[in-house]
């Protein structure tokens, strides 16, 4: 990355490139469980989920890269973006287990929360997060997210029911 140290990661628009390994990650039964989502992702859906997001204005999203070696191994972005009312949904996904436990997920929340409140002016960043999803709540909850409810049996995952934890953080306190 042009010599600069740039922490564990970094991020770049998302792009043709980087759709297998997106479509592999929406497809793997347990990471598409703690997404909370239950249908399949064709190639054409693929396709379209990217042209939708280059034509969306509402909607921001990045690839995550590994500094150590420039693996794509994750992605993350803001949808629902409001600029009128300055919030914004927020997600998060390292999709490559080579990723996880490394920091690169807390050092890219700090960069898109900055991204956000200083490039899009927000004043709040939003997101729901599985109820039994430890390791994204305890992340959000380092970087003072706040449990604002649980949505009950928002979801039907597998059949099943299960909640959802609606969490914010707003740009000044």
């Amino acid at each position: 990355m042009n010599g600069y140290n740039l922490g564990p990661a970094y991020i770049v628009p998302i792009a043709e490139p980087h759709m297998e390994k997106t479509r592999s990650w929406a497809n793997d039964s347990h990471l598409k469980s703690l997404m909370m989502r239950n249908s399949y992702v064709s190639e054409e859906d693929q396709k379209n989920w990217l042209e939708n997001i280059r034509s969306d204005a509402t909607r921001v999203v990045f690839a995550v890269h590994s500094s150590a070696d420039n693996t794509h191994v994750g992605n993350t972005g803001f949808y629902e973006i409001s600029l009128e009312h300055r919030r914004a949904n927020f997600w998060i996904l390292i999709g490559d287990g080579n990723g996880r436990g490394k920091g690169i997920g807390a050092y890219v929340l700090g960069e898109m929360l900055s991204y956000g409140f200083r490039q899009l002016q927000l004043n709040r960043v939003q997101l729901l997060v599985r109820h039994d999803n430890t390791a994204a709540l305890n992340l959000y909850k380092k970087y003072l997210f706040k449990e604002e409810g649980v949505l009950k049996q928002y979801y039907i995952i597998n059949d099943a029911p299960v909640d959802a934890i609606m969490m914010a953080i707003l740009k000044e306190g």
